[in-house]
């Protein structure tokens, strides 16, 4: 046992020789590369200390953009919107021209005279010929003399009833005079209608003022202070009825001088004519 042991030791010794030769010969490895952001954020603590709250950090994706608001109205903000610039055109120049003058009042009523003559030529239904025939019998009052030619230029002998019987019915009847109010407030002769009533007495004139009016009994009814409308209709009334005017008349040669007379007038149509 003695002689053993020596020897044993000699191979232990050359066993941990060769050993050790093995382990230097061997490459050394290389020092693992720190691990990266990503890496280090997936990473989780196995176990927290126990002083330090747990805290868990995760990769979050980048917030979402924010959408696009659409921009405030103008009128929001007080501001007047933009207004787009309008393609330039060539506009052609305007041509001028003469302003038409408005019809008067005479054309318009013989325009429309006009154009009843024409409904009355197509008609063929002899009640509505005699309606229409009525109607064109009111124009005595806008042109009296045309219209008393049209009624008896009538073929059929009732048809010429009806219109002049309606042309008396819707014709004027009065004393024959235009007259108008002054700063006296009396109405004064302007002048008078063809075959005037009072023009047929030979005792007035234009410029003569129709003070009133007498009755039946030699009542006076004056005319100072009413209205212009209201004088008209006392002195129009049925044809053939007479009217007793008090008639005033100022000398031209002395304005403080007047002769006050009386005028009895039958009423009679009155002939209205047009200006042309």
């Amino acid at each position: 046992m003695k002689t053993v042991t020596p020897y044993i030791l000699l191979i232990g010794a050359a066993l941990g020789m060769g050993a050790a030769y093995r382990m230097r010969q061997r490459p050394e490895p290389e020092p693992a590369a720190p691990p990266s952001a990503t890496e280090q954020v997936r990473e989780t603590p196995t176990e927290p200390e126990k002083d330090e709250p747990l805290v868990v950090v995760r990769k979050t994706a980048p917030p979402p953009p924010k959408p696009i608001e659409p921009p405030e109205p103008a009128e929001i903000r007080g501001k007047a919107p933009a207004k787009e610039a309008a393609p330039q055109q060539s506009t052609p120049k305007a041509v001028q021209r003469r302003p038409r003058p408005a019809p008067n009042y005479w054309e318009i009523a013989a325009r429309r005279f006009s154009q009843k003559q024409d409904m009355l030529n197509r008609e063929q239904n002899p009640d509505r010929r005699l309606a229409l025939i009525q109607s064109m019998s009111a124009n005595v009052r806008i042109d009296t003399p045309s219209t008393i030619d049209w009624a008896m230029g009538l073929e059929d002998p009732e048809e010429r009833r009806v219109a002049l019987e309606a042309i008396n019915k819707n014709a004027l009847v009065g004393i024959g005079a235009r007259i108008h109010m002054d700063e006296t407030g009396v109405p004064r002769i302007m002048d008078t209608t063809v075959l005037s009533a009072i023009d047929s007495t030979g005792m007035t004139q234009p410029g003569d003022y129709i003070v009133g009016i007498e009755n039946g009994e030699g009542e006076p009814t004056y005319f100072k202070g009413q209205s212009m409308q209201n004088i008209v209709q006392q002195l129009r009334g049925q044809a053939g009825t007479e009217v007793n005017l008090i008639m005033e008349r100022v000398e031209t040669d002395d304005s403080s001088k007047s002769v006050v007379f009386n005028v009895p007038v039958q009423r009679s149509m009155i002939v209205v004519q047009p200006p042309f």
